[in-house]
């Protein structure tokens, strides 16, 4: 097959990105938990200019830095590879999606081998209001940072957007306990959430932590 119509195939497979190379791979966790090849057509139309530093990012901003190991057998994604499938809980038989925007950068689309879907679970934080947070506070579970790499400070500023209104709060990080305060209650206040509310905080920005809230009455 020649370069031209490997890229052309390529270029088909990212509606968003029509004209930027980029692949498809099937996630098997006993080849790919380590590391994972990529495949030796994009190789060979890219290949040179394909730094050894690389860095993967995923929809919201996510970004994990890898190392790409070249053996006579394939090119892999080795150094950095399994912290990214871990932080990303990612399983046997899911989709990835590689999209080659700039050099040494893919963009990363992860799908659930079950439903077809992008996994929420990565990007959303659940809460059930009680009395506790219509107070000035509200905790995140360490758990959830941990699994989105989120950056972590002190007192970091921090946005939640309902439909086209932002509020601006901040996150402390008290002891490994994430505390959404100063601009909590205004928040609450002003999109009338009360107890028993279902709040989802969907990440869609990990470096500047810009949240996208869905409230269930």
């Amino acid at each position: 097959m020649a370069a031209n119509e490997t890229r052309t195939n390529y270029e088909l497979l990212s509606p968003a990105h029509p004209r930027l190379p980029g692949f498809m791979k099937v996630f098997y966790s006993i080849q790919s938990s380590n590391a994972i090849r990529l495949p030796p057509e994009f190789i060979a139309t890219h290949g040179e200019s394909l730094p050894e530093d690389c860095t993967v990012e995923m929809p919201n901003g996510r970004k994990w830095n890898v190392k790409i190991k070249r053996r006579t057998c394939g090119w892999y994604f080795k150094q950095g590879w399994a912290e990214f499938v871990y932080r990303n809980h990612i399983h046997n038989g899911d989709f990835l999606t590689f999209i080659y925007p700039a050099t040494g950068v893919f963009h990363i689309t992860h799908y659930d081998f079950m439903s077809g879907c992008i996994p929420a679970r990565d990007i959303e934080h659940i809460l059930v209001i009680t009395n506790v947070h219509m107070g000035p506070y509200m905790a995140i579970e360490i758990e959830f940072w941990s699994a989105n790499n989120v950056k972590q400070g002190e007192n970091m500023a921090a946005f939640f957007t309902v439909h086209y209104q932002t509020w601006g709060v901040f996150i402390a990080n008290c002891n490994d306990i994430f505390i959404v305060h100063g601009g909590w209650m205004n928040f609450v206040r002003d999109n009338d959430v009360e107890v028993g509310v279902r709040c989802m905080f969907q990440l869609v920005d990990a470096e500047n932590l810009h949240f996208r809230v869905i409230f269930s009455r």
